[in-house]
């Protein structure tokens, strides 16, 4: 395996060196290159998502070239019960960072979707990860030693016509893990909100959205998102927007009238 193009500065490694970290999402996209910079770093890893045969030849990879410790667990995130599972599986391997990285999106006009799969999503991006985030930040509150890095988005500052549930489901994630930073503070332990933007990711596919060109220009890679999220991770900030292109839209559409910024984020993700 090649090592990454995005390398997490010596200090973030050294941090990072001899923990053991949860990834969920961890068979594509972000969660494949959060788990290949952890393994870098020298973190044993536990490694969640559907997929069976992806998740076995990453872990393959990552204890052939990093000579770590990685286990896999198979299981759906968006079920009611999986948080527990997956805690149940991992609570006597001192799990000391968390990555909520698993999410879908939806594309499409709300009332013209079917409900269920909206429903999914929000188990999902919401009810899992608080889930999982009460499990482990009380473990990890026991010894006063943890991180907690959960995937929100750019979206999560904005309604988004066309992923309006998905907006919304960041948009909570956002606030929540802000929130329980605040409360965390001085306990050892942290949550920090990664918000990317547009990433070369099966995303776009998996939402059933066709992009365009301004979208596909914008793109930043999963590698450098990853890099960003983690650095921010161990340095215990309370939220990262990944790239200056996205601190920008953020800004901007914080500070215009609510009709406009509706009308051009529209038209960037018609």
């Amino acid at each position: 395996m090649a090592l990454s193009k995005f390398r997490l500065k010596k200090i973030t490694r050294d941090k990072i060196s001899g923990r053991t970290a949860l990834v969920t999402g961890a068979s594509s996209g972000l969660g494949v290159d959060f788990a290949k910079q952890l393994a870098e770093a020298g973190a044993n890893l536990i490694l969640v998502a559907r997929s069976e045969e992806k998740l076995n030849e990453l872990k393959k990879e990552l204890v052939s070239d990093f000579k770590v410790e990685v286990d896999v667990l198979v299981v759906d995130l968006s079920k009611t019960k999986s948080a527990k599972t997956v805690y149940d599986f991992s609570k006597e391997k001192n799990v000391t960072i968390l990555l909520n990285n698993a999410g879908v999106g939806l594309h499409g006009h709300f009332l013209k979707q079917d409900l269920n799969p909206s429903a999914e999503m929000i188990n999902l991006n919401v009810n899992t990860l608080v889930k999982l985030t009460h499990l482990f930040a009380k473990q990890m509150l026991e010894k006063s030693d943890g991180y907690i890095l959960q995937t929100a988005s750019v979206a999560g500052f904005m309604p988004l016509q066309g992923y309006s549930v998905y907006a919304a489901t960041k948009a909570f994630v956002l606030s929540f893990s802000q929130a329980i930073n605040w409360e965390l503070e001085g306990t050892g332990v942290s949550s920090t909100a990664l918000c990317p933007g547009a990433t070369k990711t099966a995303f776009f596919e998996t939402a059933g959205h066709k992009t365009n060109r301004l979208v596909d220009s914008t793109m930043m890679t999963s590698s450098e998102v990853a890099t960003i999220g983690l650095e921010a991770m161990v340095a215990r900030q309370d939220k990262v927007i990944a790239g200056m292109m996205n601190k920008m839209t953020v800004g901007i559409s914080s500070a215009l009238p609510s009709t406009v910024s509706k009308r051009l984020s529209a038209e960037f993700m018609k």
